[in-house]
């Protein structure tokens, strides 16, 4: 097939998928342009202990050294279940619950949605090109989605680190793939609409932004109630607030998030919840009593959470992150609850969050 007959197709086909909101495709050729930055972030060791992206660096910043045979990349972006700012079980006319997560986390797995959209796009271009090379990617591999999505003119680099669009704000999740085609489409990053607001630097109660599109993972909420296992000093875990999973703080103050979480929000109360989402609005913990009851030895968090992003911190950091919400809004542990979980927790994390419980 000709690239412009893989363009029609690309076009035709994520017109047709409901749950994409943009996509975009980019000749590869020179490396991209921010793949300096991302190495000195990494030696500079911005990226805390997630070793990960120590690995295959010359593979993450090159995407043709990674895949050789690649002539052009596609991205695309999947919104994400509900707006920021909105806790667990919202929902039009219900209150939220006491504790909150990252907005991308309230609602299924988003790996299992795009790869779902990418299996689609796959056959469909096996029955026009069979012998066509397709390689997908949704955080997996070196790949670094944000900054080939920018040169895709998916969005621009913004100062708090996300990929930012003029029309769905931050409020999206990426995937894409590689073709052995080259779609004859240069390098279009978007200008940057940030201009002179601070708005996610000002916001940000750990500083963890340390300049405009910097951030520190070791000052990171996100980082330290997702991807850290084990004990959190308590000069960070008190400026955790409410958060038990992600911190969506420096995007829910972005203006440019301002439109799409109203229009998204109008949508959602309007909306049935969708039959293969894993949780109803009703259905998720809304109280400390019941996150503890569900993150308990036995309390079904595996079986009820299993197609969402919660897995991804497990059970014991869950638990560990729910103590710590409770002690800074402060609420105290039942004696109750004090001997049920003594019993059943040897995690030294839940042992030092307990015995720091009033």
């Amino acid at each position: 097939m000709t690239a412009a007959n893989i363009r029609l197709l690309l076009a035709e086909f994520f017109a047709a998928q409901p749950r994409v909101l943009d996509w975009g495709c980019v000749s590869l050729g020179n490396p991209p342009p921010n793949a300096d930055n991302l190495a000195a972030w990494v030696h500079q060791g911005l990226h805390a202990d997630l070793t990960y992206m120590e690995q295959r660096l010359d593979e993450r910043t090159d995407p043709q050294t990674f895949v050789p045979w690649a002539k052009s990349v596609v991205l695309f972006s999947l919104r994400q279940p509900v707006p920021f700012g909105m806790s667990p079980g919202w929902s039009a006319g219900m209150d939220t619950g006491d504790f909150r997560i990252a907005a991308y986390a309230q609602g299924k797995d988003y790996h299992r949605i795009c790869h779902r959209v990418m299996d689609r796009f796959e056959e469909q271009l096996k029955v026009v090109s069979p012998d066509a090379k397709f390689l997908r990617f949704c955080d997996t591999g070196p790949v670094f989605e944000r900054d080939l999505a920018a040169e895709a003119g998916l969005g621009w680099r913004g100062k708090n680190a996300t990929l930012l669009s003029r029309t769905h704000g931050s409020g999206f999740l990426l995937a894409g793939f590689f073709l052995d085609v080259d779609l004859e489409t240069p390098a279009a990053p978007s200008a940057d609409f940030c201009g002179g607001c601070s708005a996610c630097l000002d916001a940000c109660p750990t500083d963890a932004l340390v300049a405009p599109g910097r951030l520190d993972a070791n000052k990171c909420i996100s980082y330290w109630t997702i991807e850290h296992k084990g004990s959190i000093p308590e000069s960070m875990s008190s400026q955790f607030g409410n958060l038990i999973y992600g911190c969506d703080i420096c995007q829910d103050v972005c203006p440019w998030n301002h439109k799409p979480k109203q229009r998204h929000a109008a949508e959602l109360a309007k909306t049935p919840h969708p039959a293969d989402e894993p949780l109803a609005p009703g259905d998720w913990p809304r109280s400390s009593e019941d996150w503890l009851k569900l993150l308990r030895k036995g309390g079904g968090f595996r079986s009820k959470l299993r197609h969402t992003p919660l897995l991804r911190a497990g059970r014991q950091s869950l638990l560990r992150n729910v103590l710590i919400a409770m002690r800074n809004t402060k609420e105290t542990l039942s004696p109750e609850w004090r001997t049920i979980l003594e019993a059943e927790e040897d995690d030294v994390a839940v042992r030092e969050q307990l015995d720091r419980m009033t």
